[in-house]
């Protein structure tokens, strides 16, 4: 009723004129223009529902609890999930008739194409014909993102390769010489550029998925990842998973919940509220990690193996656990040391379970905290730049050292790996060996020199 009812007043010298109505719809710029793609679209994803639930188009199962994928959409783009048959493909074609029809909106064949999985090419083709649009196979991109590639193919690389290739060039890197590409990558401490550690940013945005695990419970990705992997679907974290028959994306963004001496577990603790999402024995909820692992001999005499914290009772009562025999004499004392471990981490109890990340004050994750961390790490790494990038010596001089700290030097073994005869050359090479002996030797004659 807002695109049709609403009214709108023009200041004219600083006087607001007589309200009038919207005659030609909404303007670019709108305030209500961005609202405009989620009423269509939401009206697109409930035609497409009451086909499936009226048996005329089916989605793809994921897993063995009944989840099934239709379609995703993102702003005016959409992916249409069904089986490979040629009524499906018909019936597709019929929902979006009745779309534009609706909404008075056109859909663009041109951009349209049908992709078949396990389909004969020109099967796949014939019915494209019948839709009007082009057929296309696997990989390619949507959204400019790879889709259907091998892992770490070189297809899957390439683009981005070339891309940051386009962007870099404008740096005309082959121009500077050894001093000044080493001057961009110093640490900002240094007075340079400080590039970030590209593997510790990638690390750091692709634990934003783990952590989101547990607070987005009504997202599709989080259904999707829980239903195929076989997750427990109230926990925080998407631990307990399957790692042989996990793909390898998926492997890869929950690897550091397979340890405990990581940065990201490290510095991850559950709080416990009501102790629905936390596993009383696994989960790095109390002082320590995990208590099945620090406390075993509890673990082997509990009744319950497993189970929610709320399973276990609480603390009120005295009782935490029921035991399957008594204590010897000798257990008593890691019985005292395991309850007091209870009873200190239920102090100041919240009203639901969290998960706190406690490398920032506020308690959230955030990626630029984690990079903090893994940059601290490698403070020793970071107090040899400052020794030696001191401007005491030319930059050749200095750069020169940096490498033979790095084992860079052109060492006759190190061209031998590249290929590199150096027989009857002209020039001389040293060994590595020989390299170092002469660095010590230099570094002796220097303290002489000082005292």
């Amino acid at each position: 009723m807002c695109l049709e009812s609403a009214t709108i007043s023009v200041l004219v010298n600083g006087t607001p004129s007589n309200r009038f109505g919207i005659s030609r719809g909404l303007r670019q710029g709108c305030p209500l223009s961005p609202m405009l793609f989620n009423i269509i679209g939401e009206a697109l994803s409930v035609l497409i529902q009451n086909a499936i639930d009226q048996n005329l188009l089916e989605g793809v199962d994921v897993g063995v609890h009944g989840l099934s994928v239709s379609h995703l959409q993102f702003a005016d783009d959409l992916i249409i999930f069904g089986n490979a048959r040629l009524e499906s493909v018909r019936n597709i074609k019929r929902v979006l008739r009745i779309f534009e029809v609706a909404s008075g909106l056109s859909l663009n064949l041109h951009k349209t194409k049908l992709y078949g999985i396990n389909v004969d090419d020109q099967v796949l083709q014939d019915w494209a014909s019948i839709i009007g649009c082009s057929s296309d196979v696997l990989p390619t991109s949507y959204l400019g993102l790879p889709l259907g590639y091998p892992r770490n193919s070189l297809a899957l690389w390439k683009p981005i390769i070339d891309k940051l290739s386009l962007r870099l060039a404008g740096w005309k890197g082959k121009c500077l010489s050894l001093a000044g590409r080493i001057t961009l990558a110093k640490p900002k401490s240094s007075g340079a550029l400080g590039i970030v550690d590209l593997k510790v940013k990638n690390r750091s945005l692709l634990n934003k998925c783990v952590v989101r695990f547990g607070s987005e419970q009504n997202q599709l990705w989080h259904r999707v990842i829980v239903d195929k992997y076989g997750l427990d679907r109230t926990s925080l974290l998407p631990t307990g998973y399957n790692n042989t028959r996990s793909s390898w994306l998926w492997k890869n963004i929950a690897c550091p919940l397979e340890n405990q001496s990581n940065l990201l577990t490290q510095n991850l603790r559950l709080e416990l509220g009501d102790g629905n999402r936390i596993n009383f024995w696994e989960d790095f909820w109390t002082e320590v990690p995990s208590l099945k692992d620090v406390f075993p001999r509890m673990s082997s005499v509990a009744v319950k193996k497993c189970g929610k914290v709320v399973k276990f009772g609480c603390n009120a009562d005295g009782v935490w656990i029921e035991l399957r025999c008594p204590l010897f004499t000798w257990e008593r004392e890691v019985w005292d040391s395991f309850r007091s471990t209870l009873d200190r981490a239920t102090k100041g109890l919240c009203s639901s379970d969290a998960l706190v990340w406690k490398a920032d004050v506020s308690g959230v994750y955030n990626p630029k905290s984690f990079c903090l961390i893994a940059s601290s790490q490698g403070a020793n790494t970071e107090r040899v730049w400052n020794l030696i990038w001191q401007n005491i010596a030319p930059p050749k001089v200095e750069a020169f050292l940096w490498r033979a700290i790095l084992g860079r030097i052109p060492t006759l073994s190190k061209l031998a790996k590249r290929g590199v005869s150096v027989q009857n050359s002209g020039f001389e090479a040293f060994e590595q060996t020989s390299v170092e002996n002469g660095f010590l030797r230099y570094r002796m004659d220097y303290l002489v020199v000082q005292k």
